[in-house]
């Protein structure tokens, strides 16, 4: 049942976060002239960001999950709060992806990446907290 947690969660952050790649980074500076033209870039835009969710969401959800092990009191919103400052951190670390290869350039994309990043991290932690919601009340 983890296993299909974590796919969920990375179905729902994958298409948040490409949706909102797709118009962060303008990579259909066209326009969209109909249905298809948008899901073939909201695709694009889902292969962009599925690597970067599962090399980095999937550890940081697995941190999240055990640190919420010790937590009695709020746990929904300090669940919500990890997922961000974990997004933070997931920008980081794929900021530091892109100096190793485009250098100081990358900078000037730190605010559109933590963009993408919360896009893809609160959408995660949202839909996993929901999923364990359903599953606790379906046992």
């Amino acid at each position: 049942m983890k296993l299909i947690k974590q796919i969920l969660a990375t179905i729902a952050s994958s298409i948040c976060g490409g949706a909102v790649c797709i118009e962060i980074f303008e990579l259909n500076s066209l326009g969209y002239t109909g249905i298809l033209d948008y899901l073939s870039i909201l695709l694009i835009g889902v292969y962009l960001t599925t690597p970067f969710i599962i090399i980095v969401g999937i550890p940081c959800s697995i941190a999240i999950t055990s640190i919420m092990k010790y937590i009695n009191s709020l746990k929904i919103l300090i669940e919500l709060i990890l997922y961000l400052l974990f997004g933070i951190v997931g920008a980081l670390a794929v900021l530091t992806l892109f100096l190793l290869s485009d250098g100081i350039s990358a900078f000037s994309l730190f605010p559109r990446i933590l963009i993408v990043t919360s896009s893809c991290s609160l959408p995660f932690g949202l839909s996993s907290i929901l999923i364990n919601r359903l599953y606790k009340k379906t046992i």
